[in-house]
C-alpha cells in the first residue's frame, strides 16, 4: 500500500503517513543515514519519523531534512529563560496553558506589544524556537496532544512600529519550513486592521504557500477552539475583549 498524501499547505496542515512496515523501514534508513554521517546529533525515532512523514516516506530527502535541523539547533545550543528573558519580558509572546479543542499547543503574539526598535533579533529568534519546543513538550505530556501548533496573533492595535517582517520571515519559513515541518498548523489573525494591509502585501508573497495557513478572523471565531473557560485571557478580558 502506497504512503497516504500529506495534506498540502493550506487551512490545516497535517503530516503524511505510510503503513507501519513502510514507517519501519523508512526509520531505519533515515537512522542509518545519520549513523554514517560524520559529526551528526544523534536524533530520537519519534522525530526522525516526524522527517520521514514530512518527507512523504522518502527517505533520502528526510534525512537531508534532518541532519540539516539536528546540525542547526547543536550549533544554536541550549536555550534557557536566562537567554531571551528580555523578549520574555516584553509580553508580547508566550504559551496559553491550555490546548485546543483539537489538542494543538497554542502560542500568543499581542502584536501591538511587540515593537520592533526595542527587539534583538537574535534573542527574539531564539525565543521563537525555544516557544516551539516548549509546545512539543507539552504536547508529549498532555494526553490528546496532536504534535501541531495553533498560532493567534492578536493584530489589535497593530501599527507600522509592530510590523517585524524579519521575524516573521524566521518564523515561518526557517522554524516552520525547515526546522519543524508540518508543526504549524494554522495562525489565526485576530482583527486585523487596516494597517497591516501594505505589511501582508509584502509578507504574503515572501511565504509563498505557507501565507494560506494564516487565516484571517474574529475574536469570537478564536474563542469556539477552546473548551469553556479555557481561551486565551487577552481575549477574554479588559475593554474591547469579548
Amino acid at each position: 500500500m502506497a504512503a497516504a498524501e500529506e495534506e498540502g499547505v493550506g487551512e490545516r496542515v497535517q503530516n503524511a503517513s505510510g503503513t507501519a512496515e513502510e514507517e519501519a523501514a523508512g526509520l531505519a534508513a533515515v537512522q542509518s543515514t545519520l549513523a554514517g554521517a560524520a559529526g551528526c546529533p544523534p536524533c530520537d525515532d519519534a522525530t526522525a519519523l516526524w522527517f520521514l512523514r514530512d518527507r512523504k516516506m522518502n527517505a533520502v530527502a528526510a534525512a537531508a531534512k534532518l541532519e540539516a535541523f539536528l546540525r542547526w539547533r547543536a550549533d544554536l545550543g541550549e536555550i534557557s529563560d536566562a537567554d531571551i528573558a528580555p523578549s520574555i519580558a516584553e509580553g508580547a509572546a508566550y504559551l496559553h496553558p491550555h490546548l485546543d479543542v483539537e489538542g494543538r499547543a497554542v502560542i500568543i503574539v499581542e502584536i501591538s506589544k511587540h515593537v520592533i526598535k526595542r527587539r534583538d533579533l537574535e534573542t527574539a529568534k531564539k525565543h521563537a524556537v525555544h516557544a516551539v519546543e516548549e509546545c512539543l513538550r507539552r504536547m508529549e505530556a498532555t494526553p490528546g496532544g496532536s504534535g501541531s501548533i495553533y498560532a493567534v496573533w492578536d493584530m489589535r492595535g497593530f501599527s507600522g512600529s509592530n510590523a517585524d517582517l524579519d521575524l516573521a520571515k524566521f518564523c515561518i519559513l526557517d522554524v516552520f519550513r525547515e526546522y519543524y515541518p508540518k508543526r504549524l498548523s494554522q495562525v489565526a489573525a485576530i482583527d486585523s486592521p487596516w494597517a497591516f494591509k501594505p505589511v501582508w502585501a509584502i509578507l504574503k508573497p515572501i511565504i509563498g504557500k505557507y501565507a494560506s495557513v494564516v487565516q484571517f478572523c474574529s475574536v469570537a471565531e478564536v474563542i469556539a477552539n477552546f473548551k469553556e473557560g479555557e481561551a486565551p485571557p487577552c481575549l477574554t478580558q479588559g475593554a474591547g475583549r469579548a
